[in-house]
């Protein structure tokens, strides 16, 4: 069977996809899915296409960060 070929589609540089993403974030595109739908996580649109912006990622990680507690070392 012949390996299907798919087109080379250029994006805009430093944008990812929802399995890049969901990747990045070590969860499922699905969940990502969720999150974009009730705008947990930042997006960006350009026409029907949803991307990533790296940067937001990283802020998102940021701001979910919990710090270590501190037992009275």
């Amino acid at each position: 069977m012949a390996k299907k070929i798919t087109p080379l589609v250029p994006r805009p540089r430093g944008l990812l996809t929802f399995p890049e993403a969901a990747g990045y974030l070590g969860i499922s595109v699905q969940t990502l899915r969720n999150w974009t739908s009730v705008k947990r996580v930042a997006y960006v649109k350009i026409g029907s296409r949803t991307m990533f912006r790296q940067i937001d990622l990283d802020a998102f990680i940021d701001t979910h960060r919990v710090a270590a507690a501190n037992n009275g070392q």
